[in-house]
């Protein structure tokens, strides 16, 4: 991740050349050369675009060695989990080393958008050994936005966590910051855990002789810059007298540096504070000899006229127990060595407080985590230290808490122990040396830490913000104001603040009754990352208001800046020191808020509205409050007299007092709830007492529930609550009491180990990995605010890391977390790991942490001069003899020893066996266990030979009986004692590896239950052209994520090698389902074959779908229409088919029937047709009717026929007349005729000639018949006169011949 700065070059030759520079000229824009740590340069040029590097499978240098080249070589192909154009960003957990030259330069960054949860990134920028050139790293940070108290970014001055630290920076930065680093190496750490992500970092740095090569503008000459005029500082960063000193100074040519008139600061002068404001009193460099290291949650007391500093966190983030003094008359420091007894130890987040001319410190956590109960006593006449033992009562182990001292007593409120928040009040008496614990009335806090203490002259203690845990997993800050009355030992509730805080100062201006909050770390959830205060805001303790821009801290931003963890000290002229604090790095800057210049006002007004000045009546001059010499007596009036217009009610701090007191004749009256006074105008939301009968039934304490209690000795002290069940996720523990006896589990600081901290209550606690110390999860941001913890582990101890002190070889060591490795023999290579936090008994010539020792040989072999393990001995072997050789056990790592395995057959060869007991775990022979004494797997022993032999199982079985050797456990779809058959309802050939498949059919699904086996399948589709569709389903029992292999493939041929076409191969699937084209595969020609295997018990579901094709309308409606007419035909045709045989049965049954009535006596008859021929009357055979009688439509006639009657032969022949209604029709005549005569033996044609002039004689007559009736009126059929036929005559009966014989047969 380095950063490669373009500069333009000249080309060679370009002042010789100049036409083929003409030439070129439209297509050549620049040739610039590359400066680069790396020796590389690249020419971009404006018409090609630039190749980032050459196309290579290889890991490139082009792209950081974290990725290939693309085959195009315009861009770099990165491996996880690596991004950028040249893979420059991203981490994965490893140390990453820059090695750096004078003159190298690059960057470092987490990348555009938000960085990842859960990084822990390290970098290392390495100067060459031993640093022969005396070169700098200069490392400036541009850009920051991370997670306050979270998310860090941490820069050691050396190669290794127990470096000094220089910053850890969290948060947001509103300018760049530089950090100087002297060592050989530099160290750069960023973690991030699992919670919200931000925008991240941007870091430059370079290697040079002197800092930032004195940026650009100077030169170095013997590791110092010498700047050009207009310039300064240590590096040429600050320009001299800027703005020419605005026109409020004059520039001091000798010290480059503006001196800036009276009521004016900052480096230009700028800044106009002769109302009030912030000005610095020394430069945050480590240059200057009088300017020691800076502080974080110190302590510092104003014993005139000096100001002691003692504790805290260093500049390099250790603890310290140095005592430092500030002489205020001079700005002067020194160091303070105690000349007799013994001195504390070195802690942070303690109380001071001075009582005459001694210092007093109390409490505090120890280097070691541990919270002290110590109270010390520094004298600074004898220039001594003396331990203070109270001779009654017991202090308390505490931290984060503040001591008042009112009269004879110190007052310790709040504060943090190792059993959680502090819920009690101490009070030590100086005269008695005695220590008073007990628990205030009224509306106390829950619990506070980091908070301040102010006591003003009504005897209350205001005390204002602090960290209070909102939930059970969290803290937040407070802007909760309550006032502790220190002679009625009770709390109230005041209004509260304009910005929750902690780790602020709180200061009552001298004179005044306005106290000012200075600083704090501020971040909220809710809120942006901005974790510094800045800002100052005051409470008026006489108003009961506050202001959220005053005036008279001019300068706040520019000077003050955020910050938190500071100390301040109120001197004798009204003056505020505000000494160091952390911004990210610790500051060792001395910051004054000077008060207004009384003496510039003249107008009493005026005068009195600036903090901190008074009217001085007797003299008529506006003078400093707090120093009463220039006005002695009462004249002075505090501005604070008039301008507020004060609710009286509120300095009555019990009940009784409350309601009895009046204010502006209003009555005041009592809130419970909140344990305040107020006026009857203003207690309309509070729950009101009026009247001192009434004040004894009020509870002394406001009562806290019990789900607002987080720690279990607060929740089990309260009676009706006790500490149940596990919580996580934030919900409460402390609930209603059930039980007579609640126990509480270890408290998390108690804890010292990684799985004790997580797994004691679920999600309670967390441990720091660096620091190796168990913190509670809600109060991790208070006690980790500076970044000790570095990083942490949460969950259960499942997730816990291995420890340092495990972990047997150097590379092992440095992969853990904040591990280094102790060399004890570096020409062997053994030593011992450790954690950075406690390597304090390794030297730094044997301490590594980001790289191993050149020879690693784990104590069994010296090395050659490339690192190299020359002869491995004692049973060992490996590159670095790490191993035992075969056939013996240990740990040979760390100067570890091998021991022979056992064995029972001493011709059978151990190559490995149990590093503790020794038991073989790798025979030859094809043997197993502890003493080679069994087969292995797949193997069984011959009875003749005792060889291990392979089992025969056809390949479908792993496993054998070790003494007959038949098969065990044969794979789904086989059988048999060697596995060679298939089981019912496969087929195939198992023999010889065969397979067997079990057949599927189209359109069906199939079950299976598979434990760690493979199953075949074979399908044929039944369809030609249609698309075939195949899935895979895991049913509800199969394991959340089982391991599923699957192939599917098509077989067009027999040749398995050159007819198999795969579909899927060893694809690790789930469920799914593929569709197959039949322009893929020839439905007609291939059988598709899929086979599942699996690692796990699984159900699944398995199917091959073969659907039709979509219903083409026009061939359905065609083939509907041909089928229907089909069958209408066929329908027909059994029809008529019926209707003929109907037919046919009808004649049928007539004919037998005419047949019948043929054989009696009746059956036949004659008639007689008379005719004229040549005028001689015969008897013709011919049937011609008597007489027609045609009907009018000329359809239909009835004939009159003569008829013989029937009679006995001999008898006399008898004739009558019958009558028949006939259809005019020609051809029906002529049938009449026909069946008349055919017995005659005449010609047929002729019948049907005389047929048809009969019927046209017929015709004739009935068309005279109509062409009559139409001209007559109409007659009835009776009356109608019919005509004979002509050529018919009367007959008469005696004219006929006697009947015969052969016409009674007739």
């Amino acid at each position: 991740m380095q950063m490669r700065r373009w500069t333009p070059t000249l080309c060679p030759g370009r002042m010789a050349l100049p036409l083929l520079l003409l030439a070129v000229l439209g297509s050549l824009v620049a040739c610039v050369g590359a400066q680069s740590s790396t020796g590389s340069s690249l020419t971009p040029t404006a018409t090609v675009a630039p190749r980032f590097c050459e196309p290579t499978t290889n890991m490139t240098a082009q792209c950081s060695n974290r990725g290939s080249c693309s085959a195009s070589g315009a861009a770099c192909v990165c491996s996880a989990p690596y991004f950028g154009t040249r893979c420059e960003y991203g981490c994965d957990g490893n140390l990453q080393r820059y090695p750096l030259v004078n003159g190298t330069r690059g960057f470092l960054s987490d990348g555009p958008g938000l960085y990842s949860a859960n990084l822990n990134c390290q970098f290392e920028l390495q100067l060459p050994a031993g640093n022969p050139d005396g070169l700098v790293i200069s490392i400036r940070v541009t850009q920051m936005d991370l997670e306050c108290s979270w998310d860090y970014l941490f820069i050691f001055d050396g190669p290794s966590v127990r470096s000094p630290m220089v910053a850890a920076l969290t948060g947001q930065l509103f300018a760049t910051h530089d950090f100087v680093i002297r060592s050989e190496a530099a160290l750069l750490t960023f973690y991030s855990d699992y919670g919200y992500s931000l925008s991240g970092y941007n870091v430059s740095y370079q290697a040079s002789s002197c800092p930032f090569a004195c940026s650009d503008r100077g030169y170095c000459e013997a590791g110092r810059c010498s700047c050009p005029a207009g310039w300064t500082g240590e590096y040429c960063e600050l320009e001299v007298c800027p703005n020419d000193c605005s026109g409020s100074g004059t520039c001091f040519a000798a010290a480059r540096t503006c001196v800036c008139f009276p009521g004016y600061t900052g480096r230009d002068c700028s800044v106009d504070i002769s109302a009030g404001g912030f000005s610095s009193l020394a430069t945050n460099t480590t240059s200057l000899a009088n300017v020691p290291n800076g502080r974080v949650f110190h302590s510092a007391v104003l014993i005139s006229p000096m100001v002691y500093i003692f504790g805290g966190f260093s500049t390099d983030f250790t603890v310290t127990a140095r005592l430092l003094r500030f002489r205020v008359t001079d700005q002067s420091w020194s160091f303070i060595t105690p000349v007799t007894g013994s001195a504390p130890s070195g802690r942070y987040s303690h109380s001071a407080f001075a009582v005459g001319n001694a210092m007093y410190i109390y409490g505090g956590i120890d280097a070691t985590k541990a919270y002290l109960s110590e109270l010390w006593r520094y004298d600074v006449t004898g220039n001594s230290w003396s331990l203070v033992v109270p001779t009654s009562g017991t202090l308390q182990q505490i931290s984060g808490h503040t001591t008042t001292v009112s009269g004879l007593k110190a007052i310790v409120l709040g504060g943090y122990s190792p059993f959680g928040y502090v819920q009690t009040v101490q009070e030590y008496s100086f005269d008695t040396n005695t220590v008073a614990t007990f628990t205030p009335t009224g509306f106390a806090p829950i619990r506070i830490f980091g908070h301040s203490a102010v006591l003003d002259g009504s005897g209350a203690i205001f005390v204002y913000g602090g960290s209070s845990p909102d939930n059970m997993l969290g803290a937040s800050a407070s802007a909760d104001l309550y006032a502790y009355w220190v002679n009625d030992r009770s709390w109230s509730l005041l209004t509260a603040g304009p910005t929750p805080s902690y780790f602020h100062t709180a200061i009552l201006l001298p004179g005044t009754t306005t106290m000012a909050v200075f600083g704090g770390y501020v971040y909220s959830y809710q809120s942006p990352p901005v974790c510094f205060e800045s800002d100052t805001f005051t409470y008026d303790t006489a108003c009961a208001t506050w202001n959220a821009q005053p005036s008279g801290f001019a300068g706040g931003s520019a000077i003050f800046g955020g910050r938190f963890g500071h100390a301040t000290v109120t001197l004798n002229n009204g003056a505020l020191l505000m000494f160091g604090g952390y911004r990210g790095w610790v500051l060792s800057d001395v910051v004054m808020l000077s008060p207004a210049i009384c003496a510039n006002f003249s107008d009493p007004n005026a005068c009195q509205e600036n903090s901190g000045c008074g009217w001085c009546a007797s003299t008529l001059q506006c003078v400093v409050v707090s120093v009463t010499p220039f006005c002695p007596g009462t004249s002075v009036r505090p501005a604070t007299a008039t301008t507020c217009a004060v609710d009286g009610c509120i300095f009555a701090h019990s009940c009784t007092t409350c309601v009895s007191t009046s204010s502006s004749g209003v009555r005041c009256r009592w809130c419970s709830d909140t344990a305040t006074c107020r006026s009857a105008s203003a207690t309309s939301s509070c729950a009101m007492v009026s009247d001192a009968s009434s004040c004894s039934a009020v509870a002394r304490t406001t009562p806290v529930p019990c789900a607002s209690r987080y720690e279990c000795s607060e929740c089990n002290n309260d009676a009706t609550c006790m500490w149940s069940l596990p919580y996580y996720g934030g919900v409460t523990k402390c609930s209603a009491r059930t039980s007579s006896n609640p126990v509480c589990p270890l408290p998390c600081s108690s804890l010292t180990n990684c799985g004790d901290c997580l797994d004691v209550d679920a999600g309670a606690c967390l441990w720091c990995t660096s620091s190796r110390t168990c913190v509670a999860s809600k109060d991790y941001v208070a006690l980790n605010a500076v970044g000790q913890c570095q990083q942490y582990q949460s969950g259960s101890g499942l997730y816990c890391p291995v420890d340092c002190e495990s972990r047997q070889s150097c590379s092992s060591c440095l992969a853990g977390s904040g591990c280094g490795w102790c060399g004890l023999d570096v020409a062997t290579g053994t030593g011992r790991c450790t954690s950075a936090t406690s390597a304090s008994n390794c030297s730094a010539q044997a301490w590594y942490f980001s790289q191993c020792p050149a020879c690693e040989c784990n104590g069994h072999s010296t090395c050659s001069a490339s690192g190299d393990c020359l002869a491995c001995a004692n049973r060992t072997g490996g590159t670095h003899c790490e191993s035992c050789l075969a056939g013996y056990f240990g740990n040979a790592q760390n100067g570890g020893s091998c021991s022979q395995c056992t064995m029972q057959f001493h011709n059978i060869t151990c190559y490995s066996c149990d590093s503790t007991t020794g038991a073989c775990t790798n025979c030859s022979d094809y043997r197993s266990g502890p003493t080679c004494s069994s087969c292995m797997p797949g193997y069984y022993e011959s009875f003749y030979t005792k060889q291990c032999l392979p089992c025969n199982c056809n390949g479908h079985s792993s496993s054998c009986d070790t003494v007959s050797g038949q098969c065990q456990s044969c794979d789904y779809g086989y059988m048999g004692s060697t596995c060679g058959e298939c089981r019912n309802g496969f087929v195939g050939n198992a023999r010889n590896g065969g397979l067997c498949f079990f057949p599927m059919s189209s359109n069906t699904k199939y079950q299976f239950t598979v434990v760690f086996q493979t199953i075949y399948f074979v399908y044929e589709p039944i369809e030609d052209g249609v698309d075939l569709s195949f899935s895979l389903t895991l049913l509800p029992l199969t394991p959340a994520l089982p391991d599923v292999t699957v192939d599917l493939w098509g077989q067009t041929g027999p040749d398995p090698n050159t007819d198999r076409i795969y579909l899927l191969r060893n694809r690790r699937v789930n469920s799914f389902i593929l569709s197959i084209s039949d322009r893929q595969f020839d439905m007609s020609n291939t059988v598709f074959y899929f086979h599942i295997s699996t690692n796990a018990n699984i159900n699944f579901e398995v199917s091959f779908m073969q659907d039709p094709p979509p219903l083409n309308l026009i061939h359905f409606f065609l083939t509907f229409f041909a089928c229907f007419c089909a069958l209408l035909l066929a329908a027909f045709i059994v029809w008529r088919i019926r209707v003929r045989f109907e037919h046919n049965q009808f004649v049928r049954e007539i004919t037998l029937a005419f047949e019948q009535m043929s054989t009696r006596p009746s059956a036949s008859i004659t008639l007689w047709d008379f005719c004229q021929a040549d005028g001689a009357r015969v008897v013709h055979t011919k049937t011609v009717p008597l007489a027609i009688e045609p009907f009018r439509d000329g359809k239909a006639a009835v004939m009159t026929f003569a008829l013989e009657v029937p009679a006995k032969p001999g008898a006399p022949r008898q004739v009558c007349l019958a009558s028949a209604l006939i259809s005019t029709s020609e051809d029906l005549v002529a049938s009449a005729q026909m069946d008349g005569e055919e017995d005659d033996g005449e010609d047929p044609e002729q019948v049907k000639s005389e047929s048809r002039k009969l019927g046209a004689r017929v015709r004739r007559r009935f068309q005279r018949f109509r062409h009559r009736d139409d001209r007559a009126a109409p007659t009835t059929e009776a009356s109608r006169d019919v005509p004979a036929p002509a050529g018919a005559e009367s007959i008469e009966m005696s004219d006929l011949p006697p009947r015969t014989a052969r016409d009674t047969s007739e």
